[in-house]
């Protein structure tokens, strides 16, 4: 008993396991982000901060941070974005509650590049998310087959789905997308994988239950993208010129149908096309205002809301849209410099994969552009921790940031 406190400590000095809690806590992160609401997640992170702390020495730290000193401002380039956008906005109260959200896009990185990552089995680490999103789904669908079948209502649908996932569609059709990419090497790595193959046909029946047309786009282009890098001959052409009837066969469909409803406006209904239109019109007309530098990190968007009246989009007023694009969202808080900046960073980090043949990480980056031009995913807990966990990790490798 006398010798309990000198074990305690020789067990947590052993690098082992040190190694051991930290990829516990990251699995952590990981499983966390597709479950209901955010506490869980945000648990995770700060286990996640701790177990990093006791990883290795600080002056092992600070040495990796020096040499990888321009891959952490690489990877951190949207929280710096935010705090020099902090420094000419004009609703300073919002402004420290926005550079918390942002942060991190800081924390992660700086884990990433200040440690030895090459313990970290990122296929591995990386297998435990589909599996998090597949407990998440089937507890909705559960739940939903239980009010179906009770006559308590139809909830297979979009936003009534998404009440049993308590998780925005969109987000939880991105979490689905990445899944599905996993899935997909997984299967082409092993071939009889036949748990992986029952994840995938069930993810894609989430998929339809959610009607979110920008994931079906995305799985079109992670199936191309996957067939020129891995099939030979004419069964990968066959698939590529297949994708374009299977969307649109898709979009035909009942739910996808319904997503296609024309949308309410002052002055009528109008097509769901034309509104986004408007949408869009509204926030390059506000840009316009300023232009160079934006309105700054969580700035006033008073001009834009007065926007969405002046052209009668009833809903976007009335529940403050963002820019539903992101780079859009990004021009309107930081201008054309600090679009000019995110675009250098999304470009650079797309350059990297192509250039190291990172098939995985291609698939991803393509996934968030796609997803970047219909939603603002970088406002959002979900978005923030899903881009800036999964571009730290994968870019981590020693190689990809250039550090010999």
């Amino acid at each position: 008993m006398n010798n309990l406190p000198k074990r305690f400590l020789r067990y947590f000095k052993k690098s082992e396991n040190k190694e051991f809690h930290f990829l516990f806590a990251l699995v952590l992160v990981f499983v966390t982000i597709p479950l209901p609401k955010y506490s869980l997640n945000s648990q995770a992170i700060i286990l996640l901060i701790l177990a990093w702390l006791g990883l290795n020495p600080l002056s092992k730290k600070i040495k990796r941070l020096l040499r990888n000193k321009w891959g952490l401002l690489l990877l951190s380039t949207p929280f710096w974005l935010h705090l020099i956008g902090a420094l000419y906005s004009d609703t300073s109260e919002e402004v420290l509650k926005e550079i918390l959200k942002q942060i991190p896009f800081l924390i992660l990185p700086l884990i990433f590049t200040s440690i030895d990552s090459s313990f970290i089995q990122r296929k591995k680490t990386l297998n435990f998310f589909p599996k998090a999103v597949f407990v998440a789904s089937l507890f909705a669908v559960s739940k939903a087959s239980y009010f179906y079948l009770n006559n308590l209502g139809n909830y297979f649908y979009y936003n009534q789905f998404s009440l049993f996932l308590n998780k925005h569609t969109t987000y939880f059709s991105l979490f689905i997308v990445l899944s599905i990419v996993v899935l997909i090497n997984d299967i082409f790595k092993n071939k009889k994988h036949i748990t992986s193959i029952m994840m995938l046909v069930f993810f894609i029946v989430v998929l339809y239950f959610l009607s979110v047309r920008i994931s079906i786009i995305a799985i079109g282009l992670v199936i191309i993208v996957t067939s020129l890098s891995s099939l030979r001959g004419i069964l990968k052409y066959a698939i590529i010129l297949l994708i374009p009837l299977v969307l649109l066969a898709i979009f035909n469909s009942p739910n996808f149908k319904k997503r296609f409803e024309p949308s309410q406006t002052e002055v009528g209904s109008i097509e769901d096309i034309d509104f986004r239109k408007l949408h869009w019109q509204s926030v390059l007309e506000t840009i316009s205002e300023k232009p160079i530098f934006g309105v700054g990190t969580e700035g006033n968007r008073e001009t834009l809301f007065s926007k969405y009246k002046e052209k009668k989009l009833t809903a976007a007023y009335e529940e403050n849209y963002n820019a539903h694009n992101q780079f859009l969202e990004v021009a309107l808080d930081f201008g054309v410099i600090g679009l000019i900046i995110f675009l250098g960073f999304i470009g650079y980090l797309f350059c990297l994969a192509l250039v190291h043949k990172d098939f995985m990480l291609i698939q991803f980056l393509l996934i968030f552009i796609i997803y970047f031009l219909t939603e603002s995913l970088l406002v959002r807990h979900s978005g923030i921790i899903m881009f800036s966990l999964l571009i730290s990790l994968l870019f981590s490798n020693n190689k990809l940031l250039g550090v010999k």
